[in-house]
């Protein structure tokens, strides 16, 4: 997996069409760090970033799915993309599942999402 440049969240929060971008990385990282704790904080609480975020054209995603019998164990590895130009060709954005209410059965707590960028806080 290689980087394809390191921006600070100001830079790209223009070219994402997210102005809180920022604000939503502090938000992150102090959900992360109370991840038990079920109060709203402001924004004086949230955990400064002033560092640079990599940004990725691909990842990928290892899980077990013990469910499936087909493979070895059950372990399976998928290439997640998001590349502006694909083998000097178009983008290549793949579709994901998002889990956005666990508490929900099946699929019902999915929504699809687009990949459009990996980043990784640096």
């Amino acid at each position: 997996m290689f980087a394809v440049h390191k921006v600070y969240p100001e830079d790209i929060a223009g070219k994402i069409e997210q102005p809180t971008f920022p604000h939503l990385i502090w938000q992150f990282i102090y959900n992360q760090q109370h991840s038990n704790d079920a109060s709203n904080s402001s924004i004086s609480d949230l955990p400064m970033f002033y560092g640079k975020i990599a940004i990725y054209s691909l990842a990928v995603a290892t899980f077990h799915a013990s469910s499936d019998i087909s493979g070895i164990s059950g372990m399976y590895h998928e290439c997640i993309h998001a590349a502006k130009s694909w083998r000097n060709g178009p983008g290549y954005y793949d579709m994901i599942f998002v889990n956005t209410n666990s508490f929900m059965e099946g699929m019902s707590g999915l929504d699809v999402a687009h990949v459009q960028l990996f980043l990784i806080f640096s």
